[in-house]
């Protein structure tokens, strides 16, 4: 069975929202229909954040490090021959 999220981040908000309905059916602020209809809204919003707004955010920002180039030993040789002794 797949997972609603793959990001920790996201599964604890979502764990997070989950406490607070619980805490508000506890004190007889929400009713038990609405406590539902709160937390499938939850999953299925994170999940498409998870799965969409995600995957964007990141093709746009692009590489999270630039990659290094290795300097070949010829640059190598070329710095020690200017170094002043």
């Amino acid at each position: 069975m797949p997972s609603p999220v793959k990001h920790p981040a996201l599964a604890a908000v979502g764990l997070a929202v989950v406490a607070l309905l619980c805490v508000q059916l506890l004190r007889g602020a929400v009713t038990l229909e609405t406590a539902a209809q709160r937390a499938l809204l939850t999953v299925v919003v994170l999940a498409v954040i998870d799965r969409i707004a995600i995957p964007i955010g990141r093709m746009l920002l692009g590489p999270a490090r630039p990659e290094e180039t290795d300097p070949s030993p010829a640059d190598n040789a070329d710095d020690e021959d200017r170094r002043v002794s």
